[in-house]
């Protein structure tokens, strides 16, 4: 069996310190069983998820459902593609403390990540103004 397969071969990663993410999570092809099938550290919540977070009044509701089940699960949240302060407030409003977007930074080369943390950027504070 297939399934089964994958599962000791992720098991056996997870032995040796690799961590595991549903990445795209929302995007069509992350299904809602592999979190709790598979040895997976993180769910990664797709952009289309929080796209109108902070202006659909419907958004926040299934955010809240997904953050619920994954939270069910043991699992931390990390929301992909937070651009305004308004998602980003949303999301916390959910509980989320996760996220990766152009309003924390600007996708970086990975010669330019140890001059970001040296500046002690916190992941979980929203910059004052968005990176650009």
């Amino acid at each position: 069996d297939l399934l089964a397969a994958a599962r000791r071969i992720d098991q056996r990663l997870h032995e040796l310190g690799v961590r595991l993410a549903v990445d795209d999570f929302g995007a069509g092809y992350a299904s809602l069983s592999y979190p709790g099938r598979l040895p997976v550290d993180v769910v990664k919540l797709d952009r289309p998820l929080i796209a109108h977070a902070d202006t659909d009044a419907d958004a926040p509701a299934m955010l809240g459902v997904v953050v619920a089940w994954a939270r069910r699960l043991g699992l931390p949240v990390l929301v992909k593609g937070v651009e305004t302060a308004g998602q980003w407030a949303a999301l916390r409003r959910l509980g989320c403390r996760l996220a990766q977007g152009f309003l924390i930074a600007e996708p970086l080369r990975t010669g330019q990540v140890p001059a970001l943390l040296a500046v002690g950027y916190p992941a979980s504070a929203v910059p004052r103004t968005p990176a650009g």
